[in-house]
């Protein structure tokens, strides 16, 4: 579920699938307002993070930090936080 804080209270939408990026996305952007140009600096307001980035990195912010989510690769079992970088290195 989603730990974003607004207004001292955890918002707790269930995110589910939790690895669908679209979906992550959709949601920052309709219900907390994480929404402009990919390089506006933006506060992550997952309980306990408040770290500044661009807004187009905060979808995969809070899927590797947070939502704890890895991409395994099925030669060797290294696991990666982006799935662009374990394709990469599956090559």
């Amino acid at each position: 579920e989603c730990a974003w804080i607004e207004d001292g209270k955890r918002c707790c939408h269930p995110l589910w699938p939790v690895d669908d990026t679209h979906k992550l996305g959709r949601h920052l952007r309709e219900f907390h307002c994480v929404q402009g140009n990919e390089k506006k600096w933006v506060t992550c307001f997952w309980e306990g993070c408040n770290r500044k980035l661009q807004r187009g990195a905060i979808v995969q912010h809070i899927r590797s930090c947070h939502l704890k989510i890895r991409s395994p690769c099925t030669n060797c079992l290294k696991t990666y936080s982006r799935r662009d970088t374990m394709k990469k290195h599956a090559k």
